[in-house]
């Protein structure tokens, strides 16, 4: 991506740079001013530097990290993301969020109070209303699809004990001081041991009291706050020095107001005036002028295309009778689209056979990558270079997979709004994207689908299908990066959506986009591998590092939890103890290279060199062009299709790859002292992969692409 972007930074963003933490303090419009937060030394630095520092990934932001509110939920839940916890745990954390989320609904339209008998009665009706989602929650939600499974008298339903009105309000007062991140709701009891003191620590937890109390619906000045601080240090010191200790000290009443003005706004607002003053203070118009920078606000929906397709590779349909071709399969799939509400841009899609939180997922994902190789595969002239950090996230209410949703944004800091069901005005960007789709892109296909019987009339819809799925990702590409992104819209006045994202983002500039280590905690496949003197190896590919060495001689070789980004295979994620680390990959080809690419590339390579014992990098290079550049596999190089892997599709890919190649290793890759020069830039192919569980092996499905259900 040749075009710089302006970055965003939040105030409470943690911005680390080259290994040293930062915060921002301004911007005077070609460049940055941080300040260190080690020193508050203040730096200064360009737009070209710190996008040469990101493409190096060597810059990476940590949203909100400085906010009291996050400081809070990291110390009470001891973890950065929630994917970090078993499964098992995150669903206990979730209904707890249902029960808080769903009391300050009610206490917001004035339906409830925190008296002992409102809240029973409120939790009453939350508790029977997530009763009747379990025993619903497999109809489907959007108009025009099949029903799934819907169940059957006697199933099972799981079905928690409900709270009671003195533990939901001890919920509520924790949920509420994280600022609603999820983490908050973890339960206390995996704390074991006492953490590393610091220095005068009395102070710092006695200040933190009453700093937060000015968010109080008392309603405290800040004077006030900070001399009822003050008097009690002066009553822990006399206590301190009755016992022979020594005296803590205070804090200016400057740093103490600088803490408050830390505090997270709205909470400060919700606690003090209450939450519908709160939301009225800090309300942003969903649609219209408010919403004026660009990831200000997302929207993402799904949408069952209108126009039937192929349910074949096109060079086997193109082999069939026509008596065969008309038994072939042909289906409408869904469509899920992420667009940016300020510039109209489309920043993902993702396609699959019914709605699912896999291509929810997947769009999701994609709004944090450089979309510029899709552009270029299917030979669109524009480029799609949209991506960034979305502030916030508008879904469908009636979504099935939220909890895997609200899992992602939690650990990304991207607030997560719900939009109710079958009230499509409330998500009326992306609902007019729909509407603009079907008429300027699919409307020129035959086979295509109407909205309603009178349009549709005798027309044999699925009988005249005329595109694969490959062919209709392919064509949706080329119309979003060069027909849509660059027509006069509407809703920007005439400006185009292109156009508009330049002006803004050299305006506001863009939250930069998750770290490849964020996305491998968020998003990366958790698979358990054996530490050896050789690395780790996943895939085929060996990933290496001096600290992985260092923990593999204090602790032997053992299996150690690992992060697999599918899209990345450049460098993973590793456990050891208390800490994840990256650990690079000793192969330069793997910058960038997702597994799918990856697996056709070395099963090109065993069919052409089954006979020879080592295969130089250049080949594997032009192998690796050659399956990323296929037309016929458009559909993985466009990255819409049912892409996503699962843990046990990539142990099936493992064992399949017992192919006895060598591939030789980049000289660099680790410090010259631990390479052995006998055996240096050998795979040892013999050697077994080492299984993430006792268990017996999935069973074999057809390679290629998977169909979600």
């Amino acid at each position: 991506m040749n075009e710089k972007l302006k970055f965003r930074f939040g105030e409470h963003d943690r911005i680390n740079l080259r290994g040293v933490a930062y915060r921002s303090i301004g911007t005077d419009g070609d460049s940055y001013i941080f300040e260190r937060l080690e020193d508050a030394l203040q730096m200064r630095y360009s737009i070209a530097e710190l996008n040469d520092a990101f493409e190096k990934r060597q810059l990476a932001v940590e949203r909100g990290y400085l906010s009291p509110a996050q400081m809070t939920a990291k110390s009470h839940s001891n973890v950065d993301y929630l994917a970090d916890l078993a499964v098992r745990e995150q669903q206990k954390m979730f209904w707890r969020m249902h029960f808080c989320e769903r009391f300050l609904s009610l206490e917001a339209a004035g339906k409830a109070s925190r008296s002992d008998a409102s809240m029973t009665t409120a939790i009453a009706t939350i508790q029977q209303g997530l009763i009747e989602e379990a025993e619903t929650s497999g109809r489907r939600s959007s108009a025009g699809a099949a029903d799934r499974e819907k169940g059957r008298a006697g199933d099972k339903i799981e079905v928690r004990r409900k709270p009671t009105a003195r533990t939901l309000r001890v919920w509520l007062k924790i949920f509420e001081k994280c600022g609603h991140d999820i983490r908050g709701l973890r339960d206390r009891y995996y704390r074991s041991g006492n953490q590393a003191p610091r220095i005068h620590e009395f102070t710092a937890k006695i200040m933190r009291k009453h700093v937060v109390s000015y968010a109080d619906e008392r309603r405290m000045t800040k004077k006030e706050c900070y001399k009822n601080f003050c008097i009690e240090i002066r009553r822990e010191n006399e206590a301190r020095q009755a016992h022979g200790l020594e005296r803590i000290p205070e804090t200016s009443e400057r740093r103490f107001n600088a803490e408050i003005a830390r505090l997270d706004k709205f909470m400060v607002e919700a606690n003090r005036s209450g939450f519908e003053a709160a939301k009225k203070k800090f309300y942003i118009s969903t649609t219209g002028p408010m919403v004026e920078r660009p990831l200000q606000r997302v929207e993402i929906d799904e949408w069952q295309v209108q126009l039937h397709l192929i349910i074949e590779d096109r060079r086997v349909f193109d082999s069939l009778d026509d008596s065969d071709r008309a038994k072939v399969e042909r289906a409408r799939w869904h469509l899920c689209v992420a667009i940016d509400v300020a510039t109209k841009c489309i920043l993902g899609m993702s396609i699959a056979p019914t709605p699912s939180s896999s291509s929810v997922m997947q769009t999701l994902q994609m709004i944090f990558r450089d979309k510029d190789v899709f552009a270029r595969v299917v030979g669109a002239l524009s480029s799609w270079r949209q991506r960034g950090l979305p502030e916030g996230i508008t879904v469908d209410h009636g979504s099935n997979h939220l909890n895997e949703l609200r899992r992602a944004a939690n650990d990304l800091r991207i607030n997560l709004e719900f939009a109710p069901a079958g009230i499509p005005q409330l998500r009326g960007t992306v609902e007019r994207v729909y509407s603009t789709v079907n008429l300027q892109s699919i409307s020129r296909y035959t086979g295509r689908s109407f909205s309603n019987v009178t349009d549709r009339g005798d027309y044999p819809a699925p009988q005249r299908a005329s595109l694969t799925i490959d062919e209709f990702c392919v064509v949706i590409v080329r119309y979003v990066v060069d027909e849509y992104h660059n027509q006069p819209h509407s809703g920007l006045r005439g400006e185009t959506p292109a156009n508009c994202w330049e002006r803004l983002v050299s305006k506001y500039g863009v939250p930069p986009p998750p770290s490849a280590v964020e996305m491998r905690a968020v998003f990366g496949l958790a698979l358990t591998r054996i530490v050896g003197s050789r690395g780790i190896r996943v895939l085929d590919i060996f990933y290496q590092s001096d600290a992985l060495q260092m923990y593999r001689r204090a602790k032997g070789d053992i299996a150690l939890e690992i992060r697999v980004d599918a899209d990345d295979l450049s460098a993973i994620s590793v456990r050891t103890g208390d800490v994840w680390i990256s650990v690079e990959s000793v192969h330069s080809f793997t910058r960038g290279l997702a597994v799918r690419t990856w697996l056709e590339a070395r099963r090109s390579l065993a069919a052409r060199f089954a006979a020879e014992a080592e295969i130089a990098q250049p080949i594997v290079d032009d192998a690796i062009t050659a399956r990323a550049n296929i037309a016929e596999r458009a559909i993985r190089a466009t990255g819409l299709g049912p892409t996503n892997l699962s843990v046990e599709e990539i142990e099936r890919a493992e064992r399949q790859l017992r192919l006895g190649l060598k591939i030789a290793a980049n000289e660099d890759a680790f410090s010259a002292e631990r390479r052995d020069p006998l055996c240096d830039g050998l795979f040892p192919v013999e050697q077994p992969i080492a299984p993430t569980a006792a268990k017996d092996a999935p069973a074999e499905k057809p390679s290629g692409w998977k169909i979600e259900d």
